[in-house]
Formats: C-alpha cells, sequence, structure tokens
C-alpha cells in the first residue's frame, strides 16, 4: 500500500466546495461570501449555511494570523493507494 501525503498553506484554500449528498450537487463557496443557501441549490434539502460561513470566517482569519505571525498552518491529508 502507497500512501501519497498532500499539504495545503491556508493561503491556497479559495473557498468551501459544498456537494449535497442527497442529489449530489455541488457549488462553492468563496472564502469572502457572506450570503450563503440554507438549502441545497438543487434539491432544497437544508443544509447549515450559517455554520458554513462561521467556518469560512474562521479559516480568514487564521490566515491573517499566520501572516503577521512567526508560523504557518498547513491542512495535511493523505491518499492511500
Amino acid at each position: 500500500m502507497t500512501k501519497t501525503t498532500y499539504i495545503t498553506r491556508l493561503e491556497e484554500i479559495k473557498g468551501l466546495k459544498v456537494v449535497c449528498k442527497k442529489c449530489g450537487a455541488n457549488w462553492f463557496i468563496p472564502s469572502t461570501a457572506n450570503n450563503l443557501p440554507e438549502e441545497c441549490i438543487s434539491c432544497k434539502v437544508k443544509i447549515p449555511g450559517k455554520e458554513l460561513w462561521k467556518l469560512a470566517n474562521k479559516i480568514n482569519e487564521l490566515i491573517t494570523l499566520s501572516k503577521s505571525g512567526d508560523f504557518g498552518i498547513v491542512f495535511e491529508t493523505d491518499f492511500e493507494k
């Protein structure tokens, strides 16, 4: 088994991609968005738009902190083959 590790710097994150588990629709929410939908754009199932907005704002706060501090923050993900 081979494992590949991906490193994503916070500055590389442009937003969130939302994928509806019910119908498979997906859409992109820029990290600067301020008016997120509260339902799927296709099937209208409820989604936590306000919570997603809060998460995007926290990511922006982390970016600001890491730019002004003596540290960096990255996301690390593993993909196993």
